[in-house]
């Protein structure tokens, strides 16, 4: 189940941050109110989810699990997830990929969720 608390271990751990150094980053008592967050115990306040994200490197929509008004597929939050987990190499690489698979004509087609290269 992908959780508030679950987003929050996970971006912790990709920080490579211990429960104790980021409860002393964003000014919690102890590494405690960290694991109850963690663990959908408790919730932190709007002020400490601004904290979170600036301290862990995540947007509040990736904590929240909010895209707006048009929900990411499946197959879209699996690729957001990946490119947040490589190094800024790594994402520059997708990125070029990614455009260079654009340029060679492989577009959506009018079909919802499908794509197909054109000629």
């Amino acid at each position: 189940m992908n959780t508030l608390g679950s987003r929050i271990r996970k971006a912790r751990e990709n920080a490579g941050l211990m429960q104790s150094e980021l409860a002393v980053k964003i000014g919690v008592k102890s590494s405690g109110v960290i694991s109850n967050w963690e663990t959908d115990k408790s919730k932190p306040d709007a002020d400490k989810i601004v904290l979170l994200c600036n301290v862990l490197g995540v947007s509040c929509s990736y904590l929240l699990d909010y895209y707006g008004s048009e929900e990411l597929s499946s197959r879209e939050q699996r690729l957001v997830n990946l490119f947040r987990e490589m190094n800024e190499e790594g994402q520059d690489q997708l990125l070029q990929y990614s455009e260079f698979l654009l340029q060679q004509g492989y577009i959506k087609s009018d079909q919802p969720g499908m794509v197909e290269k054109t000629s």
